[in-house]
């Protein structure tokens, strides 16, 4: 059995981070956790930045980047019934006294 040298499927993995890496990585996320900024306060105060120059265009650029996060997307139903059971809706409106202290203002 020969001693010394490479032997195959040692050492760490090709593409696997080092653990300085690792510790460089976190440290860095923990500072922009800190400083409490995020890609989406970056798109919206660029948004700002760029609406506030007159650049309309830009502004709705990074507008349509963060609305994603911002707004949620409004999901499509297609409700499918029995034609021998058809669904009813039923509306009711009722006419009630405004309670002291809540609106009417």
């Amino acid at each position: 059995m020969p001693r010394g040298g490479a032997r195959a499927g040692a050492g760490r993995k090709k593409g696997a981070k080092s653990k300085m890496s690792e510790l460089r990585q976190r440290i860095a996320t923990m500072a922009v956790l800190e400083a409490e900024i995020t890609p989406l306060h970056v798109m919206l105060q660029a948004m700002a930045n760029a609406w506030n120059r007159g650049d309309q265009d830009k502004a709705a650029a990074f507008a349509k980047e963060a609305a994603p996060y911002v707004h949620p997307r409004l999901a499509n139903i297609e409700h499918k019934g029995d034609p021998e059971n058809p669904l009813e809706t039923v509306t009711r409106i009722e006419l009630v006294a405004p309670t002291p202290g809540h609106g009417n203002r």
